[in-house]
């Protein structure tokens, strides 16, 4: 397996994965999709009026001034996309496939909710643990 960085920005990574077969690519493509944990921070919340000010960038909290008050209940909840969609880490995430070459080039955008190469890490976490599980499961098989 060969990986070329052909790009990054702040948002979208674009490489090239080649000496690998295309149903690897595609189980890449679709755990970056549907499996990689949502997580929102606290400093990605943004208020909508301009001039409420957070007490901290960790938690957005606002000072209030005498006689006002504010409810607040909050719930988190760590979702993956093959759930709901609102809960997918890409915008995108696409290969172009050269036969010849037998390579793919990658596109993967991020929603902003962590760089994008962290997702394609974590990918390759979840596809080398599935790998690592249907290889144990596999010795447990005895030949008949």
């Amino acid at each position: 397996m060969d990986i070329k960085l052909l790009s990054k920005e702040q948002e979208t990574l674009r490489f090239v994965l080649s000496d690998v077969p295309p149903a690897f690519a595609n189980a890449l493509r679709r755990i970056m999709i549907s499996e990689i944990p949502e997580v929102v921070y606290s400093s990605q919340l943004k208020p909508e009026n301009p001039e409420v000010k957070p007490v901290s960038d960790k938690i957005p909290i606002v000072k209030l001034t005498q006689g006002q008050k504010i409810k607040l209940e909050a719930y988190a909840r760590l979702g993956r996309g093959n759930v709901h969609a609102k809960w997918q880490s890409v915008s995108a995430a696409t290969y172009n496939y050269d036969e010849k070459a037998r390579t793919f080039t990658f596109m993967v955008e991020s929603t902003g909710t962590m760089p994008p190469e962290k997702i394609v890490l974590e990918a390759a976490r979840i596809i080398n643990a599935k790998s690592a599980g249907f290889s144990e499961g596999l010795g447990g098989m005895t030949e008949s």
